[in-house]
């Protein structure tokens, strides 16, 4: 049993006395916690009086039993058990540290999956943080639950959520799509986006990105700015949709890659030039792959890609003393498929600097 017998610890232990204070204060008997995990204290009655009672004595192990006991009748917000599990880490009781820091994960799940259900409107995790009109709903609905924290906290622990099977059970029956004719429009601009903010940022999984506040204004700024006219939703579902368009496969297909010609510089093209067939294009400089895309039409691509009037990749991007080169493939007569499954492999094969290449390990 801990005790306060030691005046070399005298710190210490009036840190966990303060902590445990702390922690009374936020009981609030409002609702039964009855199925929730248990910590070690059992053999308490589980009252406000034995914790006193063992404060007032210094037996501060025995105060977080008892204050541990009374959470397990009474709701308690998760920053309760954050104390109980540093007061914990101070008493070096390991056991009760991961009891407590188990019940503080468990109560903030419990609070985002309400807040998800409140405000989804029938939507997915994901349209729920991208969507800026659901997001501000869902993180409204957080702090109004009692959850602490930033924007980004509450995004990410949504996430975390589905992604630990959570919010099984949660189906989602209202979809969105983007038609793909527009979504062609500016989806190139929302991957070099987020290979901006990523280059900018100390590399950022995708999902981190979308979920953080500061760095998802700078890619729909980026992404609006080569591609303008569209919303921030759809810059960030076509992100998204990155996920799986740039996978790799775990066996990889054997692709021939076709022949690239190169037009030249991109600002001296004229598009009329350009053939109206499907095709893989790269964007480079003279020693750097910059940006590879599939398309249905090659020209309208190019036409795309120049009327913000700053050469595809502009300098404020890419810096660079000289011009912005196009090659490309045709592939007339071919599938969506199958070009994108060509442009996996130019990508793979070429390293552009902004292009996006999904792997397990950027999801985290």
């Amino acid at each position: 049993m801990v005790t306060n017998t030691t005046t070399s610890h005298e710190a210490t232990w009036s840190e966990v006395q303060s902590l445990l204070r702390r922690a009374s204060e936020r009981i609030c008997p409002v609702r039964n916690a009855a199925g929730r995990p248990q910590a070690e204290s059992s053999y308490l009655g589980g009252s406000m009086d034995e914790f006193s009672e063992f404060v007032s004595h210094n037996e501060f192990e025995l105060a977080w039993d008892a204050l541990a006991a009374v959470a397990d009748k009474v709701q308690v917000p998760p920053e309760f058990w954050d104390e109980l599990a540093e007061a914990a880490l101070l008493m070096e009781l390991p056991r009760k540290r991961r009891d407590a820091e188990k019940r503080a994960t468990a109560e903030r799940e419990d609070l985002i999956a309400t807040a998800f259900r409140d405000t989804r409107e029938g939507g997915s995790t994901d349209l729920v943080v991208a969507d800026p009109v659901r997001n501000r709903r869902f993180l409204q609905r957080c702090r109004e639950l009692g959850l602490c924290g930033t924007d980004f906290a509450m995004n990410w622990l949504l996430f975390n959520s589905r992604k630990a099977g959570k919010l099984w059970g949660i189906s989602d029956t209202r979809r969105y799509t983007i038609p793909v004719a527009r979504r062609a429009d500016f989806e190139f601009a929302s991957e070099i986006a987020v290979r901006f903010v990523q280059r900018e940022h100390q590399d950022p999984s995708l999902d981190k990105i979308i979920c953080d506040p500061e760095l998802v204004r700078l890619f729909d700024s980026t992404a609006s700015r080569l591609a303008p006219g569209f919303t921030q939703l759809e810059y960030r579902w076509a992100a998204f949709g990155l996920r799986k368009s740039r996978s790799l496969p775990r066996e990889p297909r054997s692709l021939e890659m076709p022949e690239f010609c190169t037009v030249g510089p991109i600002t001296a093209i004229r598009p009329e030039g350009i053939p109206e067939t499907g095709g893989v294009y790269l964007l480079k400089s003279r020693t750097q792959s910059l940006f590879v895309g599939e398309t249905l039409n090659l020209r309208h691509r190019m036409e795309t890609h120049l009327r913000a009037g700053h050469g595809a990749i502009p300098s404020w991007l890419y810096p660079s003393s000289g011009p912005i080169i196009l090659d490309f493939a045709e592939l007339a007569d071919t599938k969506a498929a199958t070009r994108r499954s060509v442009e996996l492999a130019a990508i793979l094969a070429f390293q552009p600097l902004f292009n996006y290449v999904h792997s397990v390990s950027q999801a985290a």
